[in-house]
């Protein structure tokens, strides 16, 4: 049998065999909804968390809690019948909260909240109607679950419910049954700007899952082009006219199986030259051609970062402020425009809707348990980078002199605390206020050393700008 010259049949694409076999069961089915489900494929919720565990969407998220939660917060009293009273509910509320360790529990919250577009808090209480926490069994009074652990069928019923009395289920355990819960006990919240009782949401994960998918196979992508590029290509022809004739000539060309056997071993013997680093001979009817990848390699990084900036963008993460951590390309005026635009946005958005309300209600809900019925305490979130740092100091350069520093009213316009801490014994006998001076009459240099003195000395930095040094 001669070696045909003629190419194989080539069979349609594997787009058109999809779309045949779909459209035997739905012939209404365009080649268009294909081309959407490449372009926007789903996720399911275990992939989504594969994502975040081993991905890359994790960077992005975390920057995105810590903007929100991460520096912590502080709880102002409002409406107390005067200030000792308020000093004495923020005291029950705070040490309630470290007992309970809320705010793990509220960070846990958001990473689900922004990973899986849902979260899911569990609040527990003992027979006097406070919250209960027992270490041993896992419990603080408000612990956040994963919330793939609630069963749709119930999350679904609540949400459709109008008496109040139908209850969320959690699935079975090791075969058992799983506990219910009423709905007074579940925190249920969805990233849905479309619906305000919904069972999902839409997490940010999906809108970037074609970018994240290829960012995850860049390593392995790495890996076989370096590879190819440590390689030299041999390409071995073999020019049959040139053989003459004979058995040898006559015996390749009649079967496709002699000529396949003879190739191979033609490429096995110059491969074992090339590892060897031997000398090998041929026929001048051979013709072998080396090659190889050097100088022409594939740019690898700029894929790789034009991928990033796409997830960042869907994210609506500014990339150069993740990149800030690594890198000192960025100055402050571009972290102040930063800040202007992207902390803002975060500020106005999940963090108002949904954790400050969780928690000012969970700090109403102690207050209750401990009889404190007037007032209410309201969240102050810890700047994540200070937008006014120019301002205060400023205004700290101006009543230093003076000693107005240790006026309540004047500490709370820069998030201090009303008292002075004066660091421990050690520091008691301290005269905490400078005498006045006039510092117009110093000069320029005077006042910028009044200004950092006051920043050092009472450690001004961490608190005005989050922990972010900046002298």
């Amino acid at each position: 049998m001669a070696v045909s010259d003629n190419p194989p049949i080539i069979g349609n694409d594997y787009s058109d065999q999809v779309l045949e076999m779909v459209q035997r069961m739905d012939p209404m089915f365009q080649f268009w909804n294909i081309l959407q489900m490449l372009d926007m494929p789903a996720a399911d919720e275990w992939e989504l968390l594969l994502h975040y565990t081993r991905g890359g969407a994790q960077p992005f998220i975390d920057l995105q809690n810590y903007i929100d939660l991460g520096v912590g917060w502080n709880l102002k009293p409002v409406g107390f019948e005067d200030e000792e009273d308020g000093k004495e509910a923020k005291r029950v509320v705070d040490e309630k909260f470290v007992e309970m360790d809320f705010y793990t529990t509220m960070m846990m919250f958001a990473t689900y909240f922004r990973v899986l577009a849902r979260s899911v808090i569990i609040k527990t209480y003992n027979g006097m109607g406070e919250f209960y926490s027992n270490k041993f069994a896992g419990v603080t009074g408000a612990d956040c679950i994963n919330p793939m652990n609630i069963t749709m069928d119930s999350v679904r019923a609540v949400m459709k419910d109008q008496t109040g009395t139908v209850q969320y289920q959690q699935k079975p355990i090791d075969g058992v049954s799983g506990p219910s819960f009423t709905q007074d006990r579940v925190i249920y919240r969805t990233q849905n700007n479309l619906s305000k009782k919904s069972v999902y949401g839409h997490s940010a994960i999906q809108r970037a899952l074609t970018d994240l998918r290829t960012l995850t196979h860049f390593p392995r992508y790495r890996s076989k082009l370096g590879n190819i590029y440590s390689q030299v290509l041999q390409t071995i022809k073999i020019n049959t006219k040139d053989m003459g004739e004979g058995p040898m000539k006559d015996k390749i060309l009649s079967s496709a199986e002699e000529a396949k056997k003879y190739l191979n071993d033609s490429a096995t013997y110059y491969q074992k030259v090339v590892d060897r680093g031997g000398t090998s001979a041929g026929f001048d009817w051979m013709d072998i051609e080396q090659s190889s990848f050097a100088g022409k390699e594939v740019k690898m990084v700029e894929l790789e970062q034009q991928t990033l900036e796409s997830i960042a963008f869907k994210f609506g993460v500014p990339l150069t402020l993740l990149a800030y951590a690594q890198s000192q390309v960025v100055n402050r005026a571009t972290l102040e425009a930063l800040t202007d635009v992207f902390i803002a946005k975060q500020e106005n958005g999940v963090r108002n809707s949904i954790y400050t309300p969780i928690i000012q209600n969970t700090a109403q809900e102690v207050l209750n348990q401990n009889d404190i019925t007037e007032g209410r305490l309201e969240v102050q979130y810890n700047p994540f980078l200070s937008k006014n740092l120019l301002e205060a100091a400023q205004i700290i350069a101006a009543v230093w002199p003076t000693g107005a520093i240790s006026r309540p009213e004047v500490r709370d316009m820069i998030n201090l605390p009303a008292a002075v801490d004066l660091g421990g014994d050690e520091w008691k006998d301290l005269q905490p206020m400078p005498s006045p001076q006039p510092a117009a009459a110093s000069g320029e240099k005077v006042q910028l050393n009044i200004v950092k003195d006051a920043l050092r000395d009472y450690g001004l930095i961490k608190k005005l700008t989050g922990g972010v040094s900046v002298v």
